[in-house]
């Protein structure tokens, strides 16, 4: 509201006040539903709740491109009927559109493996982007970290030649780069703000005072994902049980996904439920 009210798109503000706990993206999106439906709650949950949509919509295709349509179709019911999803979905936080970005660079990067088209890891290198400007520097270190282990573990170096890292790597620039230099530019004591305090101190100290138990994340992941959590087991044990190697290493990017995911939270000094 107040983006549009100064007409400044550039350094967000809470109550009047420069805010710089958070990239820009949300608000652009956010800002740009007040512009088309008025300042009223729908206009505020709207890209959220689209972009919640999409998601389920990119669990489908991606379930349809890797196993089957069946696979595809079960696999977008147990994530809309999931009840942290649902709930992210509905609320004004940037922890839903942040899920969008971060999971459709994860899908198009591992379509991309499976078929080696170039769109498809530049789309995936875009998607990233768009994650670090929706909430910070996660949006390239958790992809990055669950793209490596998953090359190294399963000795696929051949993959980092086929990612078109080449051109990936100045198209995530362009995606990223103009916001964090403008508002660095236009506001000095914002770099120091936002990668010093907002990433390292709260990863690495008490700083940001939401300390909680190493198995915390544990606990809200089994019930956020409820009431499929009990069915977890079971997706290991099939993937332990199954014998075409190709579908292994299908079974193998996604567990990896999920528990690299967990454990670099529960390692945050910072924690809160929707991470």
């Amino acid at each position: 509201r107040e983006m549009l009210e100064s007409g400044d798109l550039i350094t967000p503000h809470l109550n009047y006040v420069d805010y710089f706990e958070k990239p820009v993206l949300s608000y652009w999106l956010t800002a740009a539903s007040f512009r088309l439906f008025g300042q009223n709650e729908f206009a505020a949950r709207f890209p959220v709740a689209l972009l919640g949509l999409l998601t389920v919509l990119a669990a489908y295709a991606f379930g349809c491109a890797v196993f089957d349509r069946k696979a595809g179709f079960f696999g977008a019911l147990v994530l809309i009927a999931t009840a942290g999803f649902f709930l992210t979905s509905r609320y004004l936080v940037i922890d839903g559109p942040f899920t969008f970005f971060f999971s459709l660079a994860l899908f198009l990067f591992f379509i991309g493996y499976r078929t080696d088209r170039a769109w498809c890891f530049l789309a995936a290198y875009a998607c990233m982007g768009c994650a670090v400007l929706t909430k910070g520097l996660i949006g390239i270190i958790l992809p990055g970290m669950i793209i490596g282990a998953f090359i190294t573990l399963t000795r696929e170096w051949k993959l980092i030649g086929r990612a078109r890292v080449g051109w990936g790597i100045p198209l995530f620039l362009a995606v990223t780069v103009p916001w964090f230099l403008t508002i660095s530019l236009k506001n000095p004591d914002f770099f120091e703000f936002f990668f010093i305090r907002e990433h390292f101190q709260r990863f690495l100290t008490k700083a940001a005072g939401r300390e909680a138990h190493a198995l915390y994340f544990l606990m809200i992941g089994a019930l956020f994902f409820f009431p499929w959590t009990f069915f977890v087991p079971l997706t290991v044990k099939a993937a332990f049980a199954e014998k075409a190697s190709e579908t292994r290493k299908i079974w193998f990017f996604l567990h990896l996904w999920w528990i690299l995911v967990l454990v670099f939270f529960s390692f945050s000094r910072s924690k809160l439920p929707p991470y």
